[in-house]
């Protein structure tokens, strides 16, 4: 396999690979399996992180800038769909929201976010969605810890909510990434009380962050955690609207 892979260009760092749907091994892909309703005796715990795709862009340098004119060509290639007009909405919003949360909003931080929403957030609002229709349950989270790396400008990125799901917060050099102190210590019990709740009996509640309502198309409550965790009601509002409305079909 690693043979195969490093004959693809890019190499394995750079191969992309993922399961073939060939109708006999994997006859759907996971998404299709849940809208048929195969795993809807199956509760799901799903959710993404705030800033998922800083994770890559995020070097050791600064970032280069992105001019306001280029940013919506550049763009396009995201969402080839989208007129130029429309583009410069979405950033608009983005930007506007991400100004009230007193979040980075330059040109990078916008792209990053979009991004973030298109490869992770909304994927998993649409399984969870998906899950509930067929008759399932499905719990979402949004993680907005921000992690204290390079200057915090990797902010509540890919992968940063694993020492707390797993309790390595003390493993060596992982306060680097994942931060330490009292409020590390309580997310990190909140979350693998919740994991264990889960796990247990299929619902992830527990007494530290209440009860975790199941996530719908209405009210989308989504446990947040981070600082101060609790549900909250559909939150990022703005963003999820403006990118869900410019990926409807015409």
């Amino acid at each position: 396999m690693i043979a195969a892979q490093s004959a693809l260009p890019g190499g394995v760092a750079g191969a992309r690979l993922g399961p073939v749907i060939d109708g006999r091994h994997l006859p759907l892909s996971p998404y299709q399996a849940v809208q048929h309703g195969q795993v809807s005796d199956k509760p799901l715990l799903l959710g993404s992180n705030r800033d998922e795709v800083k994770l890559f862009n995020v070097g050791g340098g600064e970032r280069r800038p992105i001019a306001d004119r280029d940013f919506p060509k550049l763009m396009r290639a995201t969402l080839p769909g989208a007129s130029d007009e429309q583009i410069q909405a979405l950033i608009d919003t983005y930007r506007q929201s991400r100004r009230a949360l007193n979040l980075p909003n330059a040109n990078p931080d916008i792209l990053d976010a979009i991004t973030s929403d298109l490869r992770f957030r909304l994927p998993a609002m649409n399984l969870a969605l998906a899950q509930g229709a067929a008759g399932g349950n499905a719990y979402l989270y949004l993680f907005d810890w921000e992690s204290p790396a390079r200057g915090g400008r990797l902010g509540a990125c890919h992968a940063l909510e694993m020492p707390f799901v797993f309790g390595t917060l003390h493993a060596p050099t992982q306060d680097r990434f994942a931060g330490k102190g009292p409020d590390a210590e309580q997310l990190s019990a909140q979350m693998m009380d919740a994991w264990i709740a889960f796990a247990r009996n299929g619902d992830p509640s527990h007494g530290d962050i209440g009860p975790w309502p199941l996530y719908d198309g209405e009210q989308r409550l989504t446990m947040r955690f981070g600082r101060q965790s609790g549900v909250a009601v559909d939150p990022l509002v703005d963003e999820r609207r403006a990118l869900s409305r410019l990926l409807q079909p015409a």
